[in-house]
């Protein structure tokens, strides 16, 4: 059933402001022990921001009530990934009111509670919220007292509440903050008559913000900004009051309790000014009392909200991993995943990874693609590799057709095809998405990181792979701890008849080659004196050509359209670098960091070859910098970086959920 209540908290097990975990013990057991012996029906939705990287999850580290026909407790993760979109990611590690939206927004309750991990709420204001008294148009606020106790080794929550009247610290009420043990007394407003601005009541409202979702809807939620939470959660205040929820306020015993820790805003922390002297350290912005109390004279004489987000705030249009508690210890994860098909009890040897969107780049994109797929089937089915195809569907332009409506794919026996998409929204949240339609090397980061095959070969739509090359892939005792590179042979023709049976195009290649990316330079051909023709002897000897490469210089040049790896070894690397910037570059970085982390390079030579299918756009037709969008520059910041990738104990590329791994994202297996 649709639960009355949906209380909206947010979290990290980041231990902040000191034992947080028993904070939130205490918070979680005495809820669940109110709502069910008051009979709320509520839902519990926990936002867990940016998940530490080396801990267990709040899923699997909290001792957890168990949901009854009461109590549910849903938890909603942003990933690392989506938090790295925000300008101060490096020093405010958590959103707490963009996350709050994010619970906000997916809440299932008639009326809505933001408010925090470490509050406990009195007997009265529990059943005051189970009694149906609640009014649509009202936004409801109460008053916070602070306590100072230890924590209890039994959690029962009517002896929490016993213990908070005994150990009360501060009274937070709506002119002011009174110390309970030392009397003194913070002024929250000016002497009367002095501001012009209605006098809500916005002292600790952070803490305890419950109306009708209705009101959320109408607000958007709390201001989404690029800042400190601090003054936020009291502009949302407003915005509800001017929006149409007028402000009650229910007295005590109706009443919260924060339980006192360290890190936060407190009166003594206000007069100190040592939260505001750590922002300006960590150079975090915050918004100030000046303009904080600017929106709020001008709501009040203009009698309306000021609105501050857009229409797809808490992140609605992202779809974010959600779990619900079934039990104390037992999450199960929400699939929205299509099932795969299974084509062959045989295990998938290969995947091959590209990125695309229905958008021509270069010209001729679908039939570029088209020619890439076919081939690819065609000499997999000759040479029995079984391989399967991941293409990643990145930001699709809304008006063409999906890939899927356009390729006229049909998988066999040998061979699958698996589209995952990456839709609009989740390209918005990158910089510079306006200016990069596609970014490559996360997108095959998603390729990879949800391949199946023992190999993962990363690789361009516009590539073809020769028969000798798919016998190695097929037949060769490839080395898990090295890389695999080889020459990119480009060909003048920007399409390739389809009517050609396999060697037929692979011969047609071979006549309008023009040049060759080796390691180090790139050949021009002309009248096919530079380079040889292909060897009609297949029954080469494979461990001689794997021999090959070995003590060479890294082979960089061209290295986006072939990248052969094992899949324990993309899960050592994390993958390209991802970073929302032009994709050149960004490949050799990855080759930077095989090494550095101790893989060896092998390049194959003839007779594998490798054959791109010329167009416009591409690095080598149109390599001027005038033309390229924002990217790394090479003496400033790719060659610095491959040294220090080189280095030993060079950090990690990426977070742990590289590839957007602990994103749902759209699957489809074509049939």
């Amino acid at each position: 059933m649709k639960p009355l209540v949906s209380i909206v908290v947010t979290a990290r097990n980041d231990n902040h402001g000191g034992d947080l975990l028993n904070r939130m013990r205490m918070f979680l057991h005495s809820l669940q022990q109110q709502c069910t012996r008051n009979k709320l029906s509520a839902e519990l939705i926990l936002v867990e921001w940016n998940p530490v990287v080396g801990k267990p999850t709040l899923a699997e580290a909290l001792d957890w009530p168990t949901p009854d026909e009461w109590f549910s407790i849903r938890i909603v993760t942003v990933p690392t990934f989506v938090h790295r979109r925000f300008l101060y990611a490096d020093a405010l590690p958590l959103y707490q009111m963009i996350a709050k939206n994010v619970g906000i927004r997916r809440a299932h309750g008639e009326y809505i509670l933001a408010t925090n991990i470490d509050i406990l709420f009195s007997e009265e204001l529990v059943q005051w919220m189970a009694s149906g008294n609640m009014q649509r148009d009202a936004e409801y606020r109460v008053d916070r007292f602070d306590v100072d106790m230890p924590v209890p080794s039994v959690i029962d929550s009517q002896q929490l509440l016993e213990q908070c009247q005994q150990n009360l610290l501060r009274h937070h009420q709506r002119n002011g903050s009174r110390n309970l043990r030392t009397g003194d007394w913070m002024e929250i407003f000016p002497e009367e008559g002095q501001i012009p601005r209605e006098r809500l009541h916005t002292n600790g409202c952070g803490d305890f913000a419950l109306t009708h979702r209705d009101n959320w809807f109408k607000t958007r939620g709390y201001p989404e900004l690029d800042t400190f939470s601090l003054h936020i959660d009291s502009l949302w205040c407003f915005q509800a009051h001017f929006s149409g929820a007028k402000e009650v306020f229910l007295e005590p015993p109706q009443a919260i309790f924060h339980l006192e820790h360290t890190g936060g805003w407190t009166p003594e922390v206000e007069k100190s000014g040592s939260l505001y002297q750590n922002l300006e350290k960590r150079k975090i912005p915050r918004i100030s009392t000046q303009l904080c109390n600017g929106f709020m004279f001008r709501m009040t004489r203009l009698h309306e909200q000021v609105v501050f987000n857009e229409a797809d705030w808490g992140m609605i249009n992202i779809p974010l991993p959600e779990q619900e508690l079934t039990s104390t210890r037992a999450v199960t994860t929400q699939k929205t995943v299509a099932p795969i098909r299974k084509t062959t009890a045989d295990p998938i040897r290969l995947s091959l990874v590209i990125v695309n969107r229905n958008d021509d780049h270069g010209g001729n994109l679908l039939l570029r693609t088209r020619t890439f797929l076919d081939t690819w089937r065609m000499v997999a089915e000759a040479e029995q590799l079984r391989s399967e195809i991941v293409m990643v569907e990145w930001n699709p332009p809304p008006d063409r057709a999906r890939l899927k409506e356009e390729i006229g794919w049909k998988n066999s026996e040998w061979v699958d095809l698996r589209i995952v998409t990456v839709e609009n929204a989740i390209h918005n949240m990158l910089e510079n998405s306006q200016r990069i339609p596609l970014y490559q090397m996360i997108g095959k980061n998603v390729g990879i990181r949800r391949a199946r095959g023992e190999w993962v070969l990363a690789t361009c739509v516009d590539v073809l792979f020769n028969r000798p090359l798919v016998k190695l892939l097929r037949d060769a005792k490839l080395d898990p701890n090295a890389f695999y590179r080889m020459d990119r042979y480009d060909i003048s023709q920007p399409a390739i008849p389809d009517v050609l049976a396999l060697d037929e195009r692979f011969a047609f290649c071979e006549e309008h080659l023009i040049r060759r990316h080796t390691i180090g330079k790139t050949y021009h051909t002309e009248n096919g004196e530079e380079i040889a023709r292909l060897s009609k002897d297949l029954n080469f000897d494979t461990e001689q050509l794997l021999r090959s490469g070995e003590n060479l210089p890294l082979h960089t040049n061209a290295c986006g359209d072939f990248t052969l790896l094992h899949r324990k070894s993309w899960q050592l690397l994390r993958g390209y670098p991802e970073v929302p910037l032009w994709s050149i570059y960004i490949d050799g970085l990855l080759l930077h960091a095989a090494l550095g982390k101790g893989l060896r390079q092998v390049v194959l030579s003839d007779p594998l070859r490798m054959y791109h299918i010329e167009h416009r756009g591409s690095w080598s037709v149109d390599a001027s910098e005038e033309k390229t969008p924002v990217r790394l520059q090479y003496e400033r910041q790719y060659a610095p970086w491959c040294q220090a990738l080189l280095q030993p104990g060079a950090p990690d590329v990426n977070p742990v959920d590289w590839g957007w791994q602990s994103i749902e994202l759209p699957e489809l297996t074509l049939q």
